[in-house]
């Protein structure tokens, strides 16, 4: 049953003991003394789905729908879950994602046939940093849950090392996130992951910009690893990485290198984007080799503030389809390599010093030959708060004579908005 818009007089009415999945939409109200009876009619319900409705309250009785493989809380005004939620044997998912509820209680770890399990809280109204994902608190006892494939957003200060290695215990892991790490609980997370042998996506972020994480000492990195983003100071760019032969996405973030990145990442054959973003690299050069990424359909390079040229030869970026340069001061004009990126279809300049924009204009500009190929070229500027905070304006010599920030054309501005997710990758996944 989907229902979608209906009144609080409308569900008072709405009772069916043979329905197994119940969908809302566009619900105005949840009152609690509603809730508990509406869930006493639905003892065969599979899957309960919440997400973006103004539920604030999930009653004990949740417990009693013994059938219930489905549960999603996401984007709720819920800020606790019951410890009845531990008689849900046959849950499979239960994600609570962007909402109020910070400490999960123990009682989940009774749960043996939980698959996924979705925890902790985005802000897209805060710039980005290392707070704008707060993780789940989970009792540290979690190893028992062999089931999980999916465990994400979970806070790894709070149950400290112990969680950690109770971690290693989930050999099914194929998809694992965890935010507030330590030098401490980092190192325990490299021997638990070598126990991981089915990871998929693994995203780790620091307790702060200053802590150094050392994920070095893994000997033997997930062999299926596709995804990997890592936000926080290293103490060095595991040597591991240009292991992953099937790596397809690669994210660091503060992680301060010195070294060129680059050419550790150049060879992975099947890596299709990487981003090197807010202060991931603290050198002045990158070089790209002769035939260097040849899987490459995505680059960003966002918030270098030392940065002042980029070097690509011919060859390089064989199949790259989207370049993001922005907030790189130091970054006077575009190097004339790019002329090679053949394939290139789209260029986004985000927040570049105005003269870093002239130089491309297609009239007036002495470097608009080294990118007059590319079919879309597109300027971003923030415009005020939070990771969607941007405005964005096709490349040309009437916005470029007027001030940043006005409107042109906002018929055809609207089509070429992005969201904050093409500008400083959001985290939230599906």
């Amino acid at each position: 049953m989907s229902v979608n818009g209906a009144s609080y007089s409308v569900l008072k009415g709405f009772e069916d003991a043979y329905i197994h999945s119940l969908l809302f939409f566009n619900i105005n109200e949840f009152p609690i003394s509603f809730m508990s009876k509406f869930l006493q009619n639905f003892k065969l319900v599979k899957v309960l789905d919440f997400e973006n409705t103004p539920l604030d309250h999930l009653p004990e009785e949740v417990g009693d729908l013994f059938h219930l493989r489905y549960l999603d809380l996401d984007n709720t005004k819920v800020k606790t879950l019951p410890n009845s939620i531990g008689k849900l044997q046959n849950l499979e998912t239960l994600s609570i994602w962007r909402t109020a509820i910070q400490e999960i209680p123990i009682t989940i770890n009774m749960l043996h046939k939980l698959r996924c399990l979705k925890v902790g809280y985005f802000d897209e109204k805060m710039e980005m940093s290392l707070d704008t994902i707060s993780g789940g608190k989970l009792n540290w006892r979690i190893g028992c849950l062999k089931a999980l494939t999916v465990l994400e957003y979970v806070d790894a200060n709070y149950g400290g090392v112990k969680l950690i290695e109770e971690l290693g215990r989930l050999s099914q892991l194929e998809y694992l996130a965890l935010v507030n790490l330590t030098r401490e609980t980092g190192r325990a997370l490299c021997v638990s992951i070598e126990n991981m042998n089915c990871l998929k996506d693994l995203f780790v972020s620091s307790i702060n910009e200053d802590e150094v994480i050392d994920l070095q000492p893994i000997s033997s990195p997930p062999k299926c690893l596709q995804s990997l983003r890592i936000e926080g100071r290293l103490a060095k760019l595991p040597d591991w990485i240009s292991e992953l032969q099937h790596l397809v996405s690669l994210q660091i973030y503060w992680t301060r290198l010195s070294d060129d990145p680059l050419k550790a990442f150049q060879n992975l054959p099947n890596l299709a984007e990487l981003i090197l973003e807010i202060k991931a690299y603290n050198g002045k050069q990158l070089h790209i080799g002769k035939g260097g990424f040849p899987k490459l359909k995505e680059l960003r390079l966002i918030d270098l503030s030392e940065l002042n040229s980029v070097n690509i030869e011919k060859e390089a970026f064989p199949l790259l389809e989207k370049l993001h340069i922005g907030g790189c001061p130091q970054l006077k004009e575009v190097s004339s390599g790019f002329q090679h990126l053949g394939n290139l279809k789209e260029l986004n300049i985000v927040d570049m010093p105005i003269e870093f924009e002239k130089s491309l204009d297609l009239e007036q500009g002495s470097h608009y030959w080294i990118i007059q190929h590319v079919p879309s070229i597109l300027l971003h500027h923030k415009v005020h708060k939070g990771v969607n905070g941007y405005e964005t304006h096709k490349l040309r010599s009437k916005y470029l004579e007027r001030s940043r920030g006005q409107t042109i054309n906002q018929d055809e501005d609207s089509k070429n908005n992005i969201s904050g997710d093409d500008i400083s990758a959001s985290v939230e996944k599906g």
